[in-house]
């Protein structure tokens, strides 16, 4: 039986070419309070949290960092959702059997979880993680995926245990 977090999105993250301009942007805009935290295992890597809630225990509502530098020039700024699975390796093999590609190999991020980029057959890309248990986990809305393709996406979504509403507008 799959935990009460699989298929379900956990997180949510910003890649952007200025971590200063983000923050103050989305500050003045929606009123989020960012800060900086160093990431174990990642000396000299900067990551920032949004937050809108006081205190340093709360997780933030979600993650933001700069463009790794092997993927500028590659990717545009964008917001990345992050969907938890019970085993990472598990569902990059099935992304790969039902048509989809991995554009990141899984790899652990200590203290923080399992994670691979992956992308369905059309090319949508989604980050999967298995994280590591937290006390105050973040909270999550739903995320909508619009496609032309829905037959094919849900399928793939389904396959792989990942939940998917079609809305209706």
């Amino acid at each position: 039986m799959p935990s009460t977090t699989h298929g379900k999105f956990i997180w949510c993250e910003l890649m952007t070419t200025d971590m200063q301009a983000a923050s103050d942007f989305y500050s003045k805009v929606v009123g989020w309070k960012a800060k900086r935290m160093p990431m174990p295992g990642a000396e000299g890597f900067d990551y920032g949290i949004f937050d809108t809630r006081a205190g340093d225990e709360d997780c933030g509502v979600a993650g933001f960092m700069t463009i790794p530098p092997e993927m500028a020039g590659h990717m545009p700024p964008n917001w990345t959702g992050y969907v938890g699975v019970d085993d990472v390796d598990k569902t990059v093999r099935q992304f790969e059997a039902e048509g989809g590609s991995v554009r990141r190999p899984a790899e652990d991020i200590p203290e923080v979880g399992r994670f691979a980029v992956v992308a369905d057959p059309h090319g949508a890309v989604i980050c999967i993680m298995t994280p590591t248990p937290m006390d105050n986990p973040p909270p999550m809305a739903a995320m909508v995926l619009s496609t032309d393709r829905d037959r094919a996406i849900a399928g793939l979504f389904n396959q792989c245990r990942i939940v998917a509403d079609k809305q209706q507008r």
